[in-house]
């Protein structure tokens, strides 16, 4: 007959095993679910799957289907993103600088929200990154 030893550290690496499976089965099926979709660019036109989600132009992030139309809904100017309809108006979101999104209004300053490389849009690589950034952050989706 086993000990009560025995038994305990029996049950407890037994529970540890269903934990473990378990969250493994969560883990394996939750990511099984999830689509990978990722935004896209192409003449100043943002794409979300096949559907148009937006457009920037002159740095205002708008979101009509066609360049230029649409509702404002932020712009950049000087690697600063704000929430206004015309440049450098509104309040001030966050900043960029050397590849760094910051969350803050003065240019480099500011708790860090991350790298600009985490909010990339497919085509936008020529673009100037603070527009790529509010450009996610607007259409794609909220970073802060």
């Amino acid at each position: 007959m086993a000990s009560f030893k025995d038994d305990i550290v029996s049950d407890f690496a037994s529970l540890i095993k269903s934990i473990l499976y378990g969250c493994w089965f969560v883990f394996s099926t939750d990511y099984a679910k999830r689509e990978v979709k990722m935004a896209s660019f192409k003449d100043g036109i943002v794409f979300d799957g096949s559907r148009k989600v937006g457009n920037v132009k002159d740095g205002i992030i708008r979101d009509g289907a066609s360049l230029g139309s649409g509702k404002a809904l932020g712009n950049v100017k000087d690697d600063v993103v704000r929430d206004g309809s015309t440049k450098g108006s509104g309040r001030v979101l966050f900043n960029v600088k050397n590849g760094t999104v910051r969350e803050d209004n003065g240019w480099g300053r500011g708790r860090s929200i991350g790298k600009t490389s985490s909010f990339a849009i497919k085509g936008m690589e020529r673009e100037l990154d603070a527009t790529i950034v509010a450009a996610y952050h607007f259409l794609v989706k909220k970073i802060i």
